[in-house]
């Protein structure tokens, strides 16, 4: 592209999106879109609009797709299964055509959720087989992206992180509130993940957007680490009481049963494709910290 870009980013209301959509902004034409209206002076669009996408795309004609839009919560997912499908997988389909025919780049989001947890980590190679609708319906997604022979599909994990303008929490974000209200709380012990900080993250994107890079790509932290023990890292980091917190196992929790065990990301490929060098968990958090201005109470 002899020009600057023309860049869409959707789902900008979310952690993820919105973050990605504030890096880019630095030095870029883009354009950001949400359900409903944010505070990123974003378009508004439903995704689950599917019949008026190819409109939209004609009206806002990106180079560069950056979909971050869709259903991400297992549970929600698990009961709303034709809004999910409908979000998650037919409005892919319509993105993916619009980007084909007018050969545009596009970098689709995905999830670790595409695995079944029977193996420690995961590289991009393995083979998928999600345990949840959720997980199912960002499989079905990759590989309609995947039609689409300039398109990058990213894989993540339980990403975390800060914004003022977020609209909804994230895993540390959740654990601060109910810990700052001495509520007791039990935190599944036995599901490992490679939590990701959104900074890193949005630096790797804004790389991905100038690679040549196309296909899978695993973008996540660098450490495979336990559920609880992310929740005691994020309880030292803030000073917070970790008596508060009690380990289960996830047999005893209805709603974690379709939830892989093992979902850790290998990121060597990231490394090696795009430099990628994701902070330590710790580092991250400390960082988290400072921009939220925390104060210990």
């Amino acid at each position: 592209m002899n020009r600057s870009p023309r860049i869409l980013v959707t789902g900008v209301n979310g952690l993820i999106g919105g973050r990605i959509f504030e890096r880019l902004t630095k030095d870029n034409n883009v354009l950001g879109s949400s359900r409903n209206s944010g505070s990123y002076n974003s378009n508004q669009f439903d995704l689950s609009n599917v019949g008026q996408i190819k409109a939209w795309l004609d009206l806002v004609n990106p180079d560069v797709i950056i979909n971050c839009g869709g259903v991400t919560a297992v549970q929600y997912a698990e009961d709303n299964k034709e809004e999910t499908w409908l979000v998650n997988v037919l409005a892919v389909e319509e993105i993916t055509k619009w980007s084909k025919l007018k050969g545009s780049k596009l970098i689709q989001f995905s999830t670790d959720f595409v695995f079944d947890g029977k193996n420690e980590i995961y590289s991009e190679s393995d083979m998928p087989k999600p345990l949840s609708f959720y997980g199912k319906s960002k499989l079905q997604a990759e590989q309609i992206a995947l039609s689409n022979s300039n398109a990058v599909v990213i894989r993540t994990s339980l990403v975390y992180g800060f914004s003022q303008k977020l609209s909804r929490s994230n895993f540390p974000l959740w654990l601060i509130e109910q810990l700052n209200e001495d509520r007791e709380i039990t935190i599944t012990a036995d599901q490992f993940r490679s939590p990701t900080c959104v900074y890193d993250l949005s630096e790797a994107v804004s790389k991905l957007v100038w690679s040549n890079f196309v296909g899978i790509i695993n973008l996540a932290g660098k450490d495979r680490v336990g559920v609880y023990d992310f929740a005691m890292s994020i309880a030292e980091v803030f000073e917070l009481n970790n008596q508060l917190m009690a380990p289960i196992i996830t047999e005893t929790s209805k709603t974690e049963n379709h939830r892989p065990l093992s979902s850790a990301l290998d990121i060597e490929l990231a490394r090696n494709s795009i430099g990628y060098e994701p902070k330590s968990l710790v580092n991250s958090l400390i960082e988290m910290r400072r921009l939220m201005n925390y104060k210990s109470v």
